[in-house]
């Protein structure tokens, strides 16, 4: 057979076509290997970090909720009690005093469905400190707390509520102290006050109202007055007077009466 010269002739030899293919795909697969090394440490490092949460903004903590109130339930703390006699009027102690117009405003409210606690029955032996007072009323979660006073001097009756001011006005992301409790609710103890005065002056009685720092008031966690029962008629009719403490325990039941359908009223709202 005639041998034939490729590369003189200028036609290529058949194998070069194939080389050229090899080589080409050659250099494809290192390239390719070459990528595959770089991007796998890579992978393998992501897979070791962990992943980054993005940042949230932290929650303001929500002020401690007030506690339920029942508005079937009112305390009364007849003051006093115990060796702490209280005032003198006339030929009786202060504490018998208070704790008669606790009982007689016990009988109307009852009568008109409340509940009502007293914080002294009788005359306990030691009587319960007012840190005491305050620490059993509020774990009543009473609609209304009323603390009775009489006294011989002034005239007619004086309402008092809490001189602290009302956590508006402080702020209400402020700390209260427990002995401060009544910061909360300084503006609905001061419409009652002025709810019972109206009632009171309708029954013709001498009112006046005022604020105070006295406790246990400053650390009731409900609606809380000071009731306290001054002579009427120049003097000639003291707080003892059945008469007068009765005109006095009306006006006063008639008014938590209508404080407890307002509340209704609300709630349905």
């Amino acid at each position: 057979m005639r041998s034939t010269n490729w590369l003189r002739c200028g036609v290529p030899h058949p194998c070069a076509h194939f080389a050229h293919g090899w080589v080409h795909r050659a250099k494809r697969d290192l390239l390719l290997l070459s990528v595959i090394s770089l991007v796998a440490p890579a992978a393998s490092f992501a897979q070791s970090v962990p992943a980054t949460k993005p940042a949230t903004t932290p929650s303001k903590q929500a002020p401690p909720a007030q506690p339920a109130i029942n508005n079937n339930i009112i305390v009364l703390d007849p003051a006093h009690g115990g060796e702490d006699t209280g005032a003198h009027i006339g030929q009786l102690n202060e504490k018998d005093i208070n704790m008669q117009l606790a009982t007689r405003l016990r009988s109307l409210l009852q009568a008109r469905t409340f509940d009502v606690k007293l914080l002294r029955d009788g005359d306990p032996t030691p009587a319960p400190t007012a840190d005491q007072r305050a620490g059993a009323a509020n774990q009543m979660h009473a609609a209304v707390c009323i603390v009775l006073h009489s006294s011989a001097t002034g005239e007619g009756v004086h309402i008092y509520t809490s001189a602290l001011k009302a956590a508006s006005e402080t702020g209400s992301s402020a700390i209260v102290r427990w002995d401060r409790a009544q910061t909360s609710y300084i503006q609905q103890s001061m419409r009652l006050s002025d709810k019972l005065s109206e009632a009171l002056t309708r029954s013709r009685m001498a009112t006046s109202n005022g604020r105070t720092f006295v406790a246990p008031l400053d650390a009731l966690q409900c609606p809380a007055i000071l009731i306290e029962l001054g002579p009427i008629h120049g003097g000639n009719t003291l707080p003892s007077d059945t008469g007068y403490q009765q005109t006095v325990a009306d006006a006063i039941a008639g008014t938590l009466l209508q404080w407890r359908e307002d509340a209704k009223a609300v709630v349905k709202q």
